[in-house]
C-alpha cells in the first residue's frame, strides 16, 4: 500500500511538471513572437519620426496665404499647435505600442523651438496603423508646468496652459477672415479634460527595423477641420477660448480628430 501511495505521488509530480511545461512552451510562442509582454528578454527596437503636413483642397496650405471658403469669404492660417499623447503604433497582431507619451506639433513656420514632427522608438515588427490620443492626457494635464524643464513639451515656455483649473490647452488655431467690408480674427484654443479625444488612428503599413529610422508623413486635411461633423464659421462664431465658447470648442476638436489622413 504504501508502495503504491510512492507511485502515485511519483505520477502527480510528473503530471504537474509536464502541464508546467506546457504553459510555459504556449506562453513563449504567443502571438507571432515579435512583442511577447512577459518575455524577459530585451525588446529590439527602431526609431519612427511621424511627420505633418497640411493641405487644403487637395493641395499643400501655406500659412499666411488667402484661401476661399465656401465661396463666401477669404480666410488664412497662422498658427496650429496642438498636443498628442500615447504616440505609437499598432502592429499586425492588433497590440497597441507606445513609443512617446506627451508631444507638442507646432506647425507654424515660425516655429523655434518645436515642429511639425515627433519622433519615437517602437519594437520591431510590422504595424498597420499610427495611433495617438489628441490633447493631454489626465495624469499629465494635472501636472504643475513648474515640475518640468525648459525643454520638456509641458513646460510653460510653450505658453500652451491656462490655470491649475483649466490646466493646458490642447489645440491652438488662429487666423484671418476676410469679407468685403471687413477684416476679422479667428481663433480656436480648445481644452479641458471633455476635449480629451483617444485612440486616433490613421492607416499606415510600416516595417519597424532595429536601428533604422522610418519616416511617416501624416496629412492634416483643413478642409475636414473648417467642415466635417459641423461647419465652423469664422466670421460670426470663430472666437473661442473653449469656457467661453463651448459648442465653438467642441465642433473644431470634433473635425480636428477626424482631420488626419
Amino acid at each position: 500500500m504504501k508502495k503504491n501511495r510512492v507511485n502515485f505521488k511519483k505520477y502527480l509530480l510528473l503530471l504537474t511538471s509536464v502541464v508546467v511545461m506546457a504553459g510555459l512552451s504556449f506562453s513563449c510562442n504567443d502571438d507571432d513572437g515579435d512583442d511577447n509582454d512577459n518575455n524577459p528578454q530585451p525588446v529590439e527596437k527602431g526609431q519612427v519620426t511621424v511627420n505633418f503636413d497640411i493641405e487644403y483642397n487637395d493641395a499643400p496650405m501655406n500659412f499666411d496665404e488667402k484661401y476661399d471658403y465656401n465661396n463666401e469669404y477669404e480666410f488664412n492660417l497662422t498658427k496650429l499647435q496642438f498636443y498628442l499623447s500615447d504616440v505609437g503604433g499598432i502592429n499586425q497582431s492588433g497590440k497597441i505600442k507606445v513609443g512617446k507619451d506627451i508631444e507638442f506639433i507646432d506647425m507654424s513656420p515660425y516655429a523655434t523651438r518645436y515642429d511639425d514632427k515627433v519622433t519615437f522608438d517602437l519594437p520591431v515588427g510590422t504595424y498597420t496603423q499610427v495611433r495617438f490620443d489628441q490633447g493631454v492626457k489626465d495624469e499629465l494635464n494635472s501636472a504643475d508646468p513648474a515640475d518640468y524643464g525648459p525643454e520638456h513639451p509641458l513646460h510653460n515656455s510653450n505658453t500652451m496652459y491656462w490655470t491649475w483649473k483649466t490646466m493646458y490647452i490642447f489645440q491652438k488655431a488662429e487666423g484671418f477672415a476676410y469679407t468685403q467690408n471687413d477684416t476679422v480674427s479667428w481663433l480656436y484654443h480648445t481644452g479641458t479634460t471633455d476635449l480629451y479625444r483617444e485612440g486616433v488612428e490613421v492607416d499606415r503599413s510600416f516595417d519597424v527595423k532595429k536601428g533604422e529610422n522610418t519616416d511617416i508623413t501624416i496629412t492634416i486635411n483643413f478642409n475636414k477641420v473648417l467642415n466635417s461633423n459641423a461647419e465652423l464659421d469664422l466670421v460670426d462664431d470663430g472666437q473661442s477660448h473653449t469656457m467661453d465658447n463651448m459648442p465653438a470648442a467642441t465642433d473644431f476638436v470634433n473635425n480636428f480628430e477626424i482631420a488626419f489622413e
